[in-house]
């Protein structure tokens, strides 16, 4: 019996285009519309501006390369099988995991992780079969915008939209303008809202404010007034070891009627204890459920580790909410010729702002984080470090943390290289 070699490499061959477009649109809708602008300005990568001008067509010339290699491939591959004698049976089910494997979950899984460095690549390699396919593309996707209503509701099967196809949406709304910014950020807040958890979001122990289970009531009370905040969680020995949270409202009995003696521990409510790898999800829930506003977060040892409020929780959703009581934070100040940024900073914003996906790790979430890791220690003043394409110099720390970072582009300006200083800088983020 002959085996059919050209049949059997072109299947192959067919496979691994199909493989190729497929990888290549998982790339393109992990990066996102916003996050492109964001690269194409930072970077100059040109081959990514055919995706930010027009990302529907672009998806849907590489979902016709995608599928028309697939058809192609699988009818090489059945030619082979009944050449060689195969059953129907077996040589569907090798197709289906060949689909499976090689043209969906392997690349998908690629693209994870990906994103920002092989887009622009990929389109640069796609260019001649954009340029082919795209006029194609660009009447199917006038049909399907004829044939969807674009008001009303429109029946569809379980199952057959995805949250890719819910993203991509998003990012044609908002680049046709019937999205606005709001809509937009709460819409893209929604896909991050089950992977986020309370590490992520809440105020870290360093910034809490405490009290001591011995406050007297004059020294409360000014906490109360010049910190701000109407709840405070008290400790008793240490501040790993939180007894309640107190409430400032309670304090109104107590006021009225002087002869009162002053015990702030009758005056505790129970604290709310959660892990920090609660994912703030669940987290909401149990606000709802259990009808408080306040959860002390601890590490994996039972210390305190941070703080997480509903507004915590709400900001996600809208951004940063001022009250009478907050000072605006400025989180990215250009200056000259770098960009002073605050340490505390989620490591996935910086990323976003310069157009950057740096890597997950369980070992920080921060900037600051990621600085002290990199570099094995907490660094003084003036210490530097180069990573993506970008110096990190250390502007303000104290012995235990990093306050505030400069980030310079490497090719746009050599930063300082000063050697690091034991005090710390008066620089301040505004």
């Amino acid at each position: 019996m002959d085996v059919p070699i050209a049949e059997a490499v072109g299947a192959g061959a067919c496979f691994l285009a199909s493989a190729y477009f497929s990888f290549a649109k998982a790339s393109l809708v992990l990066l996102g519309r916003r996050r492109a602008e964001n690269l194409l300005s930072s970077s100059g990568q040109t081959a990514l501006e055919v995706f930010v001008n027009e990302p529907e067509r672009v998806l849907y010339s590489l979902t016709f390369g995608k599928l028309g290699f697939l058809v192609v491939g699988v009818g090489l591959a059945l030619q082979v099988t009944a050449i060689l004698g195969v059953a129907n049976w077996l040589a569907l089910s090798l197709m289906t995991f060949t689909v499976l494997v090689v043209v969906e979950i392997g690349p998908r899984s690629l693209a994870v992780g990906r994103a920002t460095k092989v887009a622009g690549p990929v389109l640069t390699l796609s260019k001649p079969w954009l340029a082919l396919v795209m006029p194609i593309a660009w009447m199917s996707a006038r049909l399907s915008h004829l044939l969807t209503p674009s008001r009303g509701q429109v029946d569809l099967p379980p199952g057959s939209v995805s949250e890719e196809d819910v993203a991509l949406m998003v990012d044609a709304g908002s680049k046709q303008g019937s999205l606005t910014d709001l809509k937009e950020r709460i819409l893209q807040s929604v896909f991050d809202f089950s992977d986020t958890i309370a590490r992520e979001v809440m105020i870290p122990r360093t910034d809490m404010v405490f009290c001591s289970v011995d406050t007297k009531l004059e020294d409360l009370i000014d906490i109360v007034v010049t910190q701000g905040h109407s709840r405070i969680p008290v400790f008793e020995g240490t501040v790993d070891e939180i007894i309640g949270v107190f409430y400032a409202k309670d304090l109104i009995p107590q006021m009225r009627d002087s002869e009162l003696e002053f015990d702030l521990r009758s005056l505790l409510r129970e604290a709310f204890f959660v892990p920090d790898s609660k994912h703030i999800n669940d987290l909401f829930k149990d606000f709802q459920t259990s009808r408080v506003h306040i959860a002390i977060v601890v590490d994996e040892f039972g210390g305190t580790a941070g703080l997480v409020t509903l507004e915590d929780i709400i900001e996600e959703f809208f951004g940063e909410i001022q009250d009478e009581y907050d000072t605006e934070e400025r989180t990215f100040v250009p200056c000259e010729d770098y960009v002073l940024t605050d340490a505390r900073l989620d490591l996935d914003e910086v990323g976003d702002y310069f157009g950057i996906d740096f890597p997950e790790s369980d070992d920080f979430d921060t900037l600051g984080g990621f600085v002290m890791t990199r570099l094995g220690k907490v660094p003084k003043v003036g210490a530097a470090m180069t990573e993506f394409g970008l110096n990190f110099v250390v502007k303000e720390a104290t012995q235990k943390r990093i306050k505030s970072v400069a980030i310079y582009r490497v090719d746009e300006s050599a930063a300082p290289t000063d050697e690091p200083s034991d005090e710390p800088s008066n620089d301040e983020l505004h």
